[in-house]
């Protein structure tokens, strides 16, 4: 805590952790203070190129702030992204910054409605992907038959068992075999 330039993100700690969804415009402020008395330069390094900086190089007036626009490209993939941006001032040591994105996949329209079937039944079971159980709320499984959704389901965390399960409800107007 020396330095006399530091930068910060509102809302944030230690990581700025963000969520977007496809195609959506994302923008954030990045703070950066100059709590000395002298007039201080700065250049931040390591910036992705998803991310615009309004501005990533300057001078820091005595006792002031700027307040800079971090602008995460439009069209960037649905995925996870993790990037350490560094502050680099004349005090000889980079202040890190980590930004952690994810970009959510348009989800799918599966809807099911329950009056026009029935019958229906319940599972409740652990999805895996890729040999590893998903710990992500954001996962979705469906049920299907012959191409029509019946029954769809959000993974759920069980604080119980500390796992993330699909309580799923699949619809039918057949009792068995379908």
């Amino acid at each position: 805590n020396q330095n006399e330039v530091s930068w910060y993100v509102e809302g944030y700690n230690e990581i700025v952790d963000l969520i977007k969804d496809e195609d959506e415009e994302k923008s954030f402020e990045i703070t950066l203070i100059n709590k000395g008395g002298k007039e201080q330069p700065f250049t931040i390094n390591n910036v992705p190129n998803w991310l615009r900086l309004s501005s990533s190089s300057g001078t820091i007036a005595p006792d002031s702030k700027i307040v800079l626009t971090a602008t995460i490209d439009k069209e960037l993939t649905a995925g996870e992204y993790l990037e350490n941006l560094y502050l680099q001032t004349d005090f000889g040591f980079d202040e890190k910054m980590q930004v952690k994105l994810r970009v959510l996949a348009q989800e799918p329209v599966w809807n099911v409605n329950p009056t026009d079937f029935d019958y229906s039944m319940n599972i409740v079971g652990r999805v895996k992907i890729e040999g590893k159980f998903s710990e992500d709320s954001y996962d979705k499984i469906a049920a299907f038959s012959n191409g029509e959704v019946r029954g769809s389901a959000m993974l759920v965390y069980n604080e119980a068992f500390k796992e993330y399960y699909a309580y799923l409800t699949v619809y039918s107007n057949i009792v068995y075999g379908e």
